[in-house]
């Protein structure tokens, strides 16, 4: 049982925790000896992995792992293809072994076919496969030991996708490098880059970053989300399913309960017209329901911005993702609607 883990990671079909006295426990499959603990063999219980007992933080990727350690080294292990592990090798180890030339790491991140690690320069050193250029040195050739990210010397934190890497700046902004088949580098194009180039459009107070496969999110300072790349899936969380080369924030309308006015709570809400934000009880006996209109309304009543009308809509009922109807409304016909430019 683990009753003191500090921190925790997930990779493809496993898990991996950083116990409080340093040592990592894993368990799931171990095809590539991922969990560490020197055999290829499955485990449904956690098992301590061999020879770490000063870990800070683990990060995983999708069959090879990595642990930062207190004296700002990093050791690896699991499969190794493409030199996954950073040992100038592309042996796969059940047992973990020191990434190369690491010897001030403040952070770690593992993508599904490269590894990375912020120093305390600021620099960024990444590792591994290279086919789309996301190890940053200005190539596509496999790293089986650490390179320099070109051009990077003000990062705070990493996060890797699938083809991808993303670093937090410290001036707040976002700078992303590799496969950009949708968009997912943020900057406008669909332009592969094989070092940091353009920064992420319109962030500029990013406080943490987190990579998908094919998408990206920033968390900024006011609390909000902005989310960039495909959204084939509704994953940029936008209302919409198209992908988006440049970051679109995240619908955040709450609709929690009967809200009026901005300080009455008589009337239904639920269409998306207004919504809570004091936590109050709406509709009930116990306070009136601070409220604020939602993006397309305006007024004391929160009143349409706008509505859909046959001439505007008719023709494509908003399937382009330019506009859609709330309340129930159809297209042509007088119900409120939030247009908004896509």
């Amino acid at each position: 049982m683990i009753s003191s883990a500090q921190d925790i990671a997930l990779g493809g079909y496993y898990t991996c925790a950083v116990i409080t006295d340093g040592k990592v426990n894993c368990w799931g499959p171990n095809t590539n000896g991922q969990l560490g603990d020197g055999t290829t063999t499955q485990r449904t219980t956690p098992v301590e992995v061999d020879g770490i007992t000063t870990a800070t933080s683990i990060a995983l990727g999708q069959s090879h792992s990595c642990a930062l350690l207190t004296d700002n080294t990093v050791f690896c292990w699991g499969s190794n293809s493409n030199g996954l592990l950073g040992d100038e090798t592309i042996t796969d180890s059940n047992t973990p072994v020191e990434v190369s030339d690491i010897t001030t790491a403040t952070s770690i991140a593992l993508g599904d076919y490269h590894s990375c690690a912020v120093l305390t320069d600021s620099k960024v050193m990444c590792w591994g496969n290279n086919y789309y250029g996301f190890l940053g040195d200005g190539t596509t050739e496999v790293r089986t030991t650490p390179v320099e990210v070109s051009g990077i010397t003000t990062a705070m934190s990493i996060s890797l996708g699938d083809s991808n890497s993303c670093a937090l700046l410290t001036d707040n902004t976002v700078i992303c490098w590799g496969s950009n088949s949708v968009g997912q580098l943020g900057d406008g194009t669909m332009t592969q880059r094989t070092i940091p180039v353009d920064e992420v459009s319109g962030i500029t107070t990013a406080t943490s970053i987190s990579f998908g496969d094919y998408h990206a999110c920033a968390m900024l300072t006011d609390g909000k989300v902005k989310c960039w790349g495909s959204n084939n899936q509704g994953q940029l969380g936008d209302g919409t399913i198209i992908d988006r080369h440049t970051p679109v924030e995240v619908d955040g309308r709450i609709l929690l309960a009967p809200c009026s006015t901005t300080t009455d709570s008589s009337k239904d809400g639920s269409d998306g017209s207004f919504y809570c934000i004091n936590g109050g009880t709406a509709g009930g006996t116990t306070g009136s329901c601070t409220c604020a209109c939602s993006a397309g309304y305006e007024g004391t009543n929160c009143q349409t911005a706008s509505a859909c009308t046959a001439s505007s809509v008719s023709s494509k009922g908003g399937s382009d993702g330019s506009f859609y109807c709330i309340n129930g409304g159809t297209v042509g016909g007088t119900a409120r609607a939030w247009r908004t430019p896509r």
